[in-house]
Order: structure tokens, then sequence, then C-alpha cells
């Protein structure tokens, strides 16, 4: 049975292998008329050297695309690409140009830091090029394209209300219970939708300090323990200079507590934080900065290594450059590493970041 398949395929490539030999005859007879008859050996022996043409071609056309790959292997293996999750292991072979199937989390640095790098370079050449940017080109698009995740976590948990942006992500939340002391969270912004702060208390072990200066007073058990271990103030996060808060105190048409972060550990007694939750509409533009310029040295202090931060993208482009770029260059560093950033649900023109700290990363407690 398989002879008949075998001997049709002899027959037809010896067919066309005549068919094409008369029509080459025709064609070199008829250009040559009054000079020569051509055989089929000759014209079998034009094909011949046509063939080796091409195949010179071939051979140089490789050779450039071997040299090309050579001079810029190192600039391969830092391309902005990174394993999203685990199990990409093969994404990160690629950009590390090895074919070994596990990594040490020094390896998974050593890519973080350099796609960060990038990442912050290229977010000021999209400032640059697309300041009067609209549509395609506009706030939010620009925030959403160019910074991306740097590194994976092993397990990237979405704690607390799915379907809300009430919930956020977490860098391998097992290594909380490995913490030489109780983990402690600051949760800034909450309209009291706890169920991210219950679940942290419920499943991490983690005391919950809850701050929210819009939340009526009437709603709040005297003692501030709303919850089990969820303590909660009313105050709100940022300089105590109003001017600079102005996106939050126009948003709420109100006269609200305001406080930096060293205010409020200070007047708390607490000499760290581990989980630093950041969801104050508009406000963290006056905030962030100011915690990472005039009180940069207390932050350092507190070891923070879990930063989520909800981004509010509704405004003037300057943001982008008075804001966002010196925000991204001095966590980066800092040593924070971007592990999440996705749409937020509700408002498109938010996006929830996440960033975690090479220590913990690491295992360096």
């Amino acid at each position: 049975m398989r002879a008949i398949p075998t001997f049709n395929a002899t027959l037809g490539l010896a067919v066309f292998g005549v068919i094409s030999c008369t029509i080459l005859l025709v064609l070199l007879n008829k250009r040559d008329t009054q000079t020569k008859t051509y055989s089929c050996n000759d014209a079998l022996h034009q094909l011949k050297e046509l063939q080796n043409q091409l195949n010179i071609q071939l051979r140089n056309v490789k050779s450039s695309l071997e040299a090309h790959h050579s001079n810029n292997h190192e600039q391969n293996k830092n391309e902005v690409l990174i394993a999203r999750a685990d199990g990409d292991k093969h994404v990160f072979s690629r950009i590390l140009g090895t074919s070994e199937d596990n990594f040490t989390p020094e390896q998974v640095i050593k890519v973080a830091d350099r796609v960060a790098l990038d990442q912050i370079r290229e977010g000021g050449l999209y400032y640059t090029k697309y300041e009067k940017g609209t549509g395609a080109n506009s706030p939010p698009v620009v925030y959403q394209n160019v910074f991306n995740p740097s590194i994976s976590c092993m397990f990237k948990p979405r704690v607390g209300e799915t379907y809300t942006d009430g919930g956020k992500y977490l860098c391998d939340p097992h290594k909380l219970k490995k913490l030489p002391h109780k983990c402690r969270l600051y949760s800034f912004g909450s309209r009291l939708d706890l169920s991210y702060e219950q679940a942290m208390v419920d499943h991490y072990n983690c005391e919950a300090f809850t701050f929210d200066p819009t939340v009526e007073r009437s709603a709040i058990p005297k003692d501030g323990k709303i919850y089990k271990d969820i303590h909660f103030y009313f105050k709100g996060l940022g300089p105590i200079n109003k001017e600079k808060n102005n996106f939050f105190l126009k948003y709420y048409n109100q006269n609200l507590t305001m406080n930096t972060l060293m205010q409020i550990t200070q007047e708390l007694g607490h000499e760290y934080i581990d989980i630093l939750k950041i969801d104050i509409e508009w406000s963290e533009i006056g905030a962030l900065p100011y915690l990472l310029n005039e009180e940069l040295q207390h932050f350092q202090s507190l070891k923070v290594k879990i930063i989520q931060l909800e981004d509010h993208l509704c405004c003037e482009r300057d943001t982008f450059r008075d804001y966002w770029l010196p925000v991204n260059t001095i966590l980066h560093r800092e040593g924070y590493y971007m592990f999440s950033a996705e749409v937020n649900q509700n408002r498109v023109s938010c996006v929830e970041y996440a960033w975690v700290h090479k220590s913990y990363f690491l295992d360096q407690f």
C-alpha cells in the first residue's frame, strides 16, 4: 500500500523536471536562435550556476545576521521583556541567554534592574515626544504603555474583594509569616471597604492601621478598633502644606486633617512598616514626592517591603514630568521593583501599581 504514493511522487518529480527543462530550453533557444541551439544538459548547467549564485548570496546574508546577533548579544540578553508569572521560564532563559530552568533570585534582580532603568529612560522619552499628545498619546495610555512590571514573584495573589478596586496584589505573601516580627500594614484610603485589610489580618496574621479623613465619624467606634487587629484613624497622608495637596482638597472641597508619614509613625510609636497601601484619590501627587524627598531618610528607616499604589492619571501632563518620573526613579534607586500593574476596574484613567523591595524578594529580612 505504501509503494503507490512513493511511485506517484517519483513520477510527479520526473514529469516536473521534464516540463521545467523544456520550458527553459524554449526560452534559451528563443533568446539565442541565431547563435546557438541549447540541449537539456546546457539548461541543467545554467540552473546549477544559478543555484550556486543563490547559495553564495544566502551565505552572505547568514553571515551578516550572525555578526549582527553577536554584536547585540549583551543587549538582547537584557531586552525589555520578563516572565510575567511563575512558569514562563523559557522567556526568562531567552532574556538571560541561558538554557537553565532554575534561576537564582540574584539573577531575577539583575534583569529587573535593567528593565526598570529602561522603563524610566523610556518614560522620559515618552514625555518629550508626546508632551502635547491626545488620544493614543494621552496620559493614561502613556503611563500604561511605559511602566510595566519588571520582576515576577513566585506567587502573586489578589487579596481582598476581587471585583472592586479594594483588592490588592501581594508578592510572595508566604514570606510575611517568616518575618521576625508581626506583619504590619499601613493602609491609607479605604472609605471603609476593608476587604483587603480583613484578609491581611485573617490570612497573614497582620496588624492593620487604616487612615481616612473622609469617613463619617459616627461610623467608627470610639476606640478606633473596627475589626480584630484593624485600627482606624481620621488622618490623611500628605504634607501639612495644603497647597501641595490641592488635588485632594479640591476634589473633596472640605477641610481635612493631613499628616506626614513621619508624624503618624512617631505618634503611634512605630519603627517599621511591612506593607504600605496608598489609595488616596489624587492626593498621592503631593504625598509621594514629599515622602520620597523631605522624609526620605525616615522612609528608609521604616524598611517598607511592599508598596501598593492606586495612581490617578487624570491630571495635567506636567504631573508626568514633575511627579511620576521622579517617583519611579527614586523608588528604583531605593531598591523597589514593580511586580504588578493593572488598569483600575472602576476607572480606566487609574492604574494599580505594586512594588517589592529587593531585600524582601531575596529573603533578607
